[in-house]
């Protein structure tokens, strides 16, 4: 490979802790913000960490936790911050967070994420911040494919900037929101869709593969074993118990179950296992692509805890392997066109039928898709507010159990 260190933001190279950044006026703003938060967040009879984490081990709770995933263009309108800044400035990002938070009243949050959730910048990938939009690879890591990964050693997690300023961020919202906060989720990319989407680009990934299956089993093998560190210096740096593998390039959607077999599966389960006791979530995501029904099976038999999925995969499926096994579901059910494009009052019969179907038991947090920065605020509360409607327990539907 052999690594190039990439310094995403290389102006703050001479900063140790995220308080360091601010300005007086930043922490009387930050401090205002996060007491409107912990007002929000303390004005019903659970707070989101406590439902949040009742769901997943079943528990009373007073309703179904209502996430929105990545709101953060709410608080960039209202603060009038662009990608570049927001990607670039911790402190902005942070004020977006909060303000995003207050502006949609989700039960949840987002940490910092200078460059996006890989850790290409110690890899070496090179990113062109654009103002309107995320940004985007401008140079992969890996030239030659699968000889740059194992002729050369693999980089130390611990020397990404971008991870050291999305685990400041999260510290520093951890410490001012207390025992309130959602902030820090420990998560990596499986090898697969590492190589794939992060050192390698997806054309040439993907010919790699084809063109020499063998040393694909033996890069991803050396990949699984920077994972597998990468997910214990996190769960160490959060002091979180529990972990979560996104592998949304594995899905039928995007590859055949020959591959998964093969390149996919045994470092799924190899990663579960090199972490166990801690718990592990399965992630694909959703954006409308990745359907990942014919496995679930197959990852609750691995001893996957919780399934992190959206349509097109089966709720119902889902909702029956919960059942059955304790399987939490963290359900990105609104598809971004809906909410978008919809109704509020076209969301809030999604959201009756969703909750209908996978409310039922308790193990369950119903959350958006990613939503399009132009989506409507309006659509975004009518997620809430149908939540909230349909989601109390005990739930009201006529087919529902306690």
């Amino acid at each position: 490979m052999p690594v190039e260190y990439f310094n995403p933001v290389p102006h703050l190279s001479g900063y140790a802790r995220f308080e360091d950044l601010l300005s007086k006026p930043d922490k009387v703003e930050i401090d205002d913000l996060c007491a409107k938060v912990r007002q929000l967040w303390t004005s019903e009879p659970l707070t989101p960490i406590q439902r949040i984490m009742g769901a997943m081990m079943g528990q009373d709770i007073d309703r179904v936790p209502c996430v929105i995933s990545k709101p953060e263009f709410l608080g960039m309108k209202k603060l009038g911050v662009d990608y570049v800044r927001k990607y670039a400035d911790p402190v902005a990002a942070v004020k977006v967070a909060l303000v995003s938070i207050l502006e949609c009243k989700t039960d949840s949050g987002c940490e910092y994420l200078p460059i996006d959730m890989n850790l290409s910048d110690v890899f070496g990938t090179k990113w062109e911040f654009l103002p309107h939009t995320l940004p985007k690879v401008t140079e992969w890591a890996v030239k030659r494919g699968f000889e740059d990964i194992l002729e050369n050693p693999l980089p130390d997690p611990r020397q990404s900037q971008a991870l050291k300023w999305q685990i400041e961020t999260a510290r520093f919202l951890n410490e001012r929101l207390g025992d309130l906060s959602p902030f820090a989720t420990v998560f990596a990319l499986g090898p697969y869709y590492t190589y794939n989407a992060c050192l390698r680009g997806p054309v040439d990934g993907f010919r790699d593969i084809k063109r020499h299956p063998d040393l694909a089993v033996e890069a991803f093998d050396k990949l699984c074993t920077f994972i597998v560190d990468l997910l214990r210096y996190l769960m160490e740096a959060y002091n979180s118990p529990a972990w979560m593998l996104i592998e949304s390039l594995a899905s039928p959607s995007f590859t055949s179950p020959a591959w998964f077999e093969r390149y996919c599966a045994p470092y799924n389960k190899r990663i579960l296992q090199e972490l166990a006791p801690a718990p592990g979530t399965i992630s694909g995501g959703g954006q409308g692509q990745t359907d990942f029904t014919p496995l679930l099976q197959t990852y609750a038999d691995m001893g996957y805890g919780a399934f992190s999925f959206g349509p097109p995969t089966d709720l119902r499926k889902m909702k029956a392997i919960s059942d059955e096994k304790g399987t939490f579901i963290f359900h990105w059910a609104m598809p971004a066109p809906l909410l978008a494009y919809g109704t509020p009052e076209q969301i809030e019969e999604q959201v009756r039928e969703t909750l209908r179907i996978g409310a039922p038991g308790k193990r369950y947090v119903l959350s958006t898709d990613l939503p399009d920065d132009e989506t409507p605020l309006a659509n975004l509360l009518a997620v809430r507010d149908a939540c909230l409607k349909y989601g109390r327990y005990p739930l009201q539907f006529a087919d529902a159990g306690a």
